[in-house]
Formats: structure tokens, sequence, C-alpha cells
């Protein structure tokens, strides 16, 4: 659980994200020599990420004209996928496409550990539930609800049993916090 002072303002974009994503791989030493490009959307198809609740999801293949590419998208469900950039080779070997495919299986590693690691920055809507034990350590469990009445219905639920000391409810889409302690109930 970040402190709200480090969330961040806005939520990221689908150009932010391919952008970090493109940077990992680079610290990473992750990015093929054969690339030509790793180019994010345009702006004009740019995307508001709202949840870190979605897939990151890959297309390889040859290109109509030349070489492979790797197209990259974000699923939320089946019906609702996000392009958010793509990489491409001009080469068109057996090795340059196994090249591609670890170049696939690094990005959806990279993404997901990157995304986990910033959930809080990623998450828009509803409200978050942080319970903490009574030894003032970090929220040991921490949930998900879209209403307020379901997320103090789960505070309602475990709080009051005896490893908890408070919980914090986090109204997602204003990035505010309010304490509850076991008192309170």
């Amino acid at each position: 659980m970040k402190p709200l002072t480090e969330l961040r303002k806005k939520p990221y974009t689908s150009e932010e994200l391919f952008d970090n994503i493109v940077r990992i791989l680079r610290e990473n030493h992750a990015l093929p020599y054969i690339l030509d490009y790793a180019t994010a959307v345009s702006r004009s198809y740019d995307h508001e990420i709202r949840t870190d609740e979605f897939d990151i999801m890959c297309d390889l293949g040859f290109g109509g004209s030349e070489g492979i590419y790797l197209t990259i998208f974000i699923q939320y469900d089946a019906s609702n996928t996000v392009h958010i950039g793509t990489c491409k080779t001009l080469h068109n070997s057996k090795d340059a496409l196994r090249t591609m495919a670890i170049l696939e299986a690094d990005v959806i590693w990279h993404t997901r550990q990157f995304v986990s690691e910033h959930s809080d920055d990623f998450i828009w809507t509803g409200y978050s539930v942080f319970l903490f034990k009574t030894d003032g350590s970090e929220p040991c469990f921490h949930f998900s609800s879209q209403t307020k009445d379901s997320a103090m219905e789960h505070i309602q639920t475990f709080l009051p049993r005896e490893e908890y000391d408070h919980a914090v409810l986090r109204d997602n889409v204003n990035k505010t916090d309010t304490v509850i302690r076991k008192e309170e109930f």
C-alpha cells in the first residue's frame, strides 16, 4: 500500500505503459539486436488504464510487407482489448522468429511484474481495503470492491478478528484514505 502522497495523480495511459515496458526491457538487456523499432500507439489512440485487472496479450507473426511483428495488447476481457504498441524486425528467418518469441515472453513477464509492483497506481475505480495486524506491520490483507457499502461489509467481517488492529478504506477515484479502528465497531 503506497501512501497517497506517492501515488500517481492521473492514470497510466497505454503509451506510458508501453514506454515503461520498453525501458524495463532495455534495462534488462532484453531488447534483441535485430529489432528495427518498438513504438507505442499514436496519441490519438492513447487509452487511460483504470484497473490492474487485465492480461498482456501479444500477436506474433510475419507482416504483410516485410519482417516479423510483435503486436502488444492489454485485454480486460474477451470483448475489450486495447492495442498499446508494436515491435518489429526486418529479419524473417526462423531464428529471428524465435528471437521475437523470446521478446514476447519477456514483454509478458516484465509487464506483469511492473503492474504488480505499481498496482496502486493502476486502480482508479471502486474502493480498496487494507487490513493491518496489531503488531503495526505493513498491511497483511487487501481486497477491492466496486462499492463503498461492499467494502464496509468486508471491514465489518474481518476487522473484529483478534489479529487485526485497524483498516484503511481507500477511495480509488478520489485517492483518499479513511482509517477505521477496531474500537469504532
